[in-house]
């Protein structure tokens, strides 16, 4: 690695913030395989609901209100056509 002019070599480097150390299993190296296998579809799930709660933290009360009006009725109509919410 110290020689610039060799082969290049594929790597990925993760950092950690220090606050989250006491996650890190000592014993063995983070997978990242075992990371996509096992966790990573409610991880992005927590990333989507993290993302939706900033937008919401930026609207006015009276967006707010009008975001949530919208989904009780999108929720009413599809309520009335047996289609699933979501």
């Amino acid at each position: 690695l110290d020689d610039l002019d060799g082969l290049d070599t594929a790597c990925t480097t993760y950092v950690w913030r220090e606050e989250f150390f006491d996650a890190l299993d000592e014993e063995k190296d983070w997978d990242v395989e075992e990371f996509t296998e096992t966790f990573l579809s409610e991880f992005v799930e927590l990333c989507a609901d993290m993302r939706k709660s900033q937008e919401a933290e930026t609207l006015s009360d009276e967006d707010l209100k009008e975001l949530a009006l919208s989904r009780k009725r999108r929720e009413q109509r599809q309520d009335e056509h047996g289609e699933c919410a979501g």
